[in-house]
């Protein structure tokens, strides 16, 4: 059984994307909140259904390629495929910029 989530991929430029909501959070959000989506909801996994996008904001030029993968995603695998996923790379991200002394930034 297929639990990916059928949304849209927007075709056109950065701001529409932001039109697009992802269970009851915008795309914009630093949090997403993919708990409505997930299908099994034991209790003390609540951490487990939420994208923190705050793990990565020290690096502002990929939040948004990775929110897109992450949205992408949702409409390929489960939700908690999702942030199994996010969890694991956001992490491995952080620690190869910091490693690496590459802080991106906003010009």
């Amino acid at each position: 059984m297929n639990y990916a989530v059928e949304f849209p991929v927007p075709e056109e430029s950065v701001d529409s994307w932001d039109i697009y909501v992802i269970a009851n959070v915008h795309f914009s959000d630093s949090v997403w909140d993919l708990i409505p989506l997930l299908h099994n909801k034991r209790k003390g996994l609540d951490s487990r259904g939420k994208l923190n996008f705050h793990t990565i904001e020290e690096f502002p030029l990929i939040i948004e390629p990775i929110k897109r993968y992450c949205y992408i995603r949702l409409g390929q695998v489960k939700p908690s495929t999702v942030t199994n996923d996010y969890i694991s790379f956001a992490s491995k991200i952080v620690s190869f910029f910091k490693e690496k002394k590459l802080y991106l930034s906003k010009i």
